[in-house]
């Protein structure tokens, strides 16, 4: 039996919030272990946070991708999908599941790749014709095997400066790094991910940003640039 002494009160509302976040990613109504919790805490039901992880743009929330998901990793089935990647290639992907990992606004899965035979991110946005196959795997991952298998970039220091007209873009992706220029222009100096994901996002900015450096980072998107403008001539 649970004891509520145990846990301090403090504790008690992190739990509680907890529950509140798996409920909200899952789309499972945990409304009543919720209730009963706060009984058993002699907590009030409290309104200081609300956690919704759908977009503010879809009518139908995508829940059904996360259980399956979620279900493959208990079971320890292999899924199968197709994956929109960087290069704007549509791939067939089979995948040994281990997490899913909410990072940055996104949910990912992080798995093994059998294509690439390597441990690999998928965001869930990019998924489509999701199917969890019959096919098992009996690898088991240590949350110590996970974490030296998860590949960190190491940060660079990049100096960005953008046009004033998406200045909503730029202060919803850097906030308080951001520094309004003399001439209405953007300043950001900020430490970020040395890998594909950096030049992804900057591109995406298109004529409205300009690297200022470091040089390695200029040549890197001139470099990108030339070989995007090769695939149309």
């Amino acid at each position: 039996m649970l004891d509520r002494s145990v846990f301090s009160d403090n504790e008690k509302e992190q739990i509680l919030t907890a529950l509140k976040g798996i409920s909200a990613a899952d789309g499972n109504n945990l409304d009543e272990l919720l209730t009963k919790l706060r009984a058993l805490f002699e907590i009030k039901e409290s309104s200081w946070i609300e956690v919704d992880f759908t977009s503010w743009y879809k009518k139908k929330p995508k829940q059904d991708i996360f259980r399956l998901l979620k279900d493959a990793i208990f079971s320890k089935n292999v899924v199968k999908f197709k994956y929109f990647n960087r290069n704007r290639e549509i791939l067939e992907r089979k995948v040994q599941p281990i997490q899913l990992v909410f990072k940055d606004k996104y949910w990912y899965l992080y798995g093994f790749c059998l294509l690439k035979n390597d441990y690999r991110f998928f965001k869930l946005t990019r998924m489509t014709e999701l199917q969890v196959l019959t096919e098992s795997f009996c690898r088991n991952f240590s949350e110590l095997e996970i974490g030296k298998t998860i590949k960190y970039s190491e940060n660079i220091s990049v100096k960005l400066k953008f046009n004033k007209s998406i200045a909503f873009q730029v202060y919803d992706e850097f906030y308080d790094e951001v520094i309004e220029c003399d001439d209405g222009s953007l300043y950001v100096e900020a430490e970020l991910p040395n890998n594909d994901i950096l030049y992804t996002e900057l591109l995406s900015f298109g004529d409205d940003v300009e690297v200022l450096g470091p040089e390695s980072v200029r040549e890197k998107i001139r470099k990108k640039l030339e070989n995007m403008f090769k695939k149309y001539l």
